[in-house]
C-alpha cells in the first residue's frame, strides 16, 4: 500500500511521541489500530457485497436466459401449428417416399432392358458368325468343286494371263 521502511516508521514514531507525549501515544495507537481494523472489516464487507450482487445479477441472467429460450421454442412451435407444417410433413414424407420408390423401379427397369437389349445384340453377333461361317464353309466347298472339275485350270488361268 504505503512503501514505507523500517527507517520511516521509526521517524513516524518518535514525531508522534514528540508531539502527542508518551501518555497519549499508546491511546493514539490503539485508536488507530481500531480504525484501520474496521476500515478493513467495512471493505471486507463491501466486497462480500459486490460479490453476492455479481452472483444474483449471473442468477437472474441465466433465469432471464432460460424464460427466452422456452419463449422462442412455444413461439416456434405456435408458428408451425399456426402455419400447419406439423401437419403437412407426414403427406410430404410420404409422397417423396413413394416417388423415390417409382424412381427406383423406373431405374431397374431401364436396367433390365439395357441387360435384354445387349443379350440380344450378343445373339445377333453370334448368329451373324456363324452365319459368316457357313457362307466361308460354303464357298470353300464351291472353290474345291471348281478345282476338281478343272484340273490344272489354275494353270491355264496363269498361262493366260502371262500372254496378255
Amino acid at each position: 500500500m504505503f512503501d514505507i521502511g523500517m527507517q520511516e516508521l521509526i521517524v513516524v514514531f518518535i514525531v508522534i511521541l514528540l508531539v502527542f507525549g508518551p501518555k497519549r501515544a499508546p491511546e493514539l495507537g490503539r485508536a488507530l489500530g481500531k480504525a484501520l481494523a474496521e476500515l478493513k472489516k467495512s471493505f471486507q464487507d463491501v466486497k462480500k457485497q459486490v460479490e453476492t450482487e455479481f452472483k444474483e445479477s449471473t442468477s437472474d441472467i441465466q433465469e432471464a436466459r432460460k424464460s427466452f429460450e422456452d419463449l422462442r421454442k412455444k413461439v416456434e412451435e405456435g408458428v408451425k401449428e399456426t402455419v400447419g407444417i406439423n401437419a403437412l410433413q407426414q403427406p410430404v414424407k410420404d409422397i417423396i417416399e413413394e416417388t423415390d420408390e417409382a424412381e427406383e423401379e423406373e431405374e431397374e427397369e431401364e436396367e433390365e432392358e439395357k441387360e435384354e437389349e445387349e443379350e440380344e445384340e450378343e445373339k445377333e453377333k453370334e448368329a451373324k458368325e456363324k452365319e459368316e461361317e457357313v457362307k466361308k464353309e460354303e464357298q470353300a466347298k464351291e472353290g474345291k468343286e471348281d478345282k476338281e472339275i478343272q484340273p490344272g485350270g489354275d494353270q491355264k488361268k496363269e498361262g493366260l494371263n502371262d500372254r496378255t
